[in-house]
């Protein structure tokens, strides 16, 4: 293992119940606990800042990361959450 990146933007439903409609979230779900900060990994010398699924839509870490050094972005997910549909 090289680093370690929590993710720091959730996904609202699928990652925890929004303030207002927590009676619509799914019940037993697990929630998360969103990570502080950008983590940028050197690997064969190159810095790479990392991403989870839907965050890397939000610019301010996106950003954060290269001003942290990271010379490339690399972005992974997992969209099983939407089940069989047509965003999945």
């Amino acid at each position: 293992m090289v680093g370690r990146y929590n993710k720091q933007h959730l996904t609202p439903f699928a990652e925890y119940p929004p303030r207002f409609f927590r009676h619509l979230a799914p019940r037993n779900r697990v929630t998360f606990t969103p990570g502080h900060g950008s983590q940028v990994f050197t690997i064969h010398g190159i810095p790479v800042g990392g991403f989870i699924c839907q965050e890397a839509q939000v610019p301010s870490i996106v950003r954060q990361s290269v001003r942290d050094g990271a010379q490339l972005l690399v972005s992974t997910g997992n969209d099983s959450i939407f089940g069989n549909s047509a965003i999945a």
